[in-house]
C-alpha cells in the first residue's frame, strides 16, 4: 500500500488509544535533483474538518495512488506549498479535477500550475485558517524566493512542510547520497545549506516565523524530502533554527 498514516503517539495514551483513526498519510515518490541527487519527495494528504482531502504538495502520483487516495474520500484542495514545488501540480489537478488549487501568490499567473489558483496569504501575516477548524497555514517570513507556506494539522498533531527543513537520514549509499551530506542537505533534520544560502534572505525574519510555528498544536512533522518526524517536533525545530540571529 502506497498510503502510510502518519501517527504521532499522543502523551499519556493508553493500550485502548495507541491506534487512532489516521486523519493524515504520506506516499513516498523517488525524485532525483539535477547533479542526480536524490532527495525523493513525498505527497501529503490530510482530512479537512468536513471530511475532504487536501493533498500537500502532490508528487507523479500513479493510477493506483490516485485510486487509494479516492477511496479516502473527495479532494478539495491541492496545495502548492512555494514556487519550487509545482512540477507534478497540473497532473494532480488532472487527476482531481473538482479540487482548488491555493499556491503561492507569486505563481498567480504561472502556466506550470494548468490553470487558475487561489493565493496563500502573504508572508507576515501570521497564522490563517483558509481550510476550516483544524488546520492552521502559515506563510513563512523572510524567504520570498521560496515563498512557502506550512500547514499544522491538529487532528493528526503534524507540521508539514516542503522545503522550510529537510529530514533525509535514512539514504542508501551511493555518490549522490555523500554530495547532499557534503553540501549540508542531509544526515539531519533542519534547514539544508542552500536554503540557508539561496532561499533565507532574512534569517531573523525566518525565525520569527518559526517561533510563530512552535505556538501551534503539533509534535510531528511532515517532510517531502526525508522521513517524518513522529514526535518530538517542536523541540527539533527550535534547535533547527537556534543559530539564526533572534527576531527584534
Amino acid at each position: 500500500m502506497a498510503l502510510v498514516p502518519l501517527l504521532v503517539p499522543r502523551a499519556g495514551g493508553g493500550a485502548a488509544d495507541a491506534a487512532p483513526a489516521p486523519t493524515a498519510w504520506s506516499i513516498a515518490h523517488p525524485l532525483l535533483a539535477p547533479g542526480g541527487l536524490p532527495i525523493g519527495t513525498h505527497t501529503t494528504v490530510l482530512r479537512l474538518a468536513d471530511g475532504s482531502l487536501l493533498l500537500h504538495s502532490p508528487g507523479a502520483l500513479s493510477p493506483a495512488d490516485v485510486a487509494e487516495i479516492s477511496a479516502l474520500g473527495d479532494v478539495s484542495v491541492i496545495f502548492v506549498p512555494n514556487r519550487e514545488h509545482t512540477l507534478f501540480a497540473a497532473a494532480a489537478r488532472a487527476a482531481f479535477p473538482r479540487a482548488e488549487v491555493h499556491a503561492p501568490a507569486s505563481l498567480a499567473a504561472s502556466a506550470k500550475l494548468g490553470g487558475p489558483v487561489r493565493a496563500h496569504a502573504a508572508a507576515g501575516s501570521g497564522a490563517q485558517r483558509p481550510f476550516g477548524e483544524g488546520l492552521f497555514a502559515l506563510t513563512v517570513e523572510g524567504a520570498p524566493r521560496l515563498d512557502e507556506t506550512v500547514l499544522v494539522h491538529a487532528a493528526s498533531g503534524m507540521l508539514v512542510t516542503a522545503d522550510l527543513v529537510f529530514h533525509l537520514v535514512d539514504l542508501p549509499p551511493s555518490f549522490g547520497a555523500s554530495l547532499l551530506r557534503w553540501v549540508g542537505s542531509a544526515g539531519f533534520f533542519g534547514p539544508t545549506g542552500l536554503a540557508k544560502l539561496a532561499f533565507f534572505s532574512d534569517k531573523a525574519a525566518v525565525r520569527r516565523s518559526v517561533e510563530q510555528l512552535l505556538e501551534l498544536p503539533f509534535d510531528g512533522v511532515g517532510v517531502c524530502h526525508g522521513s517524518p518526524l513522529l514526535g518530538g517536533a517542536k523541540p527539533a525545530l527550535q534547535q533547527a533554527f537556534a543559530s539564526f540571529p533572534a527576531p527584534k
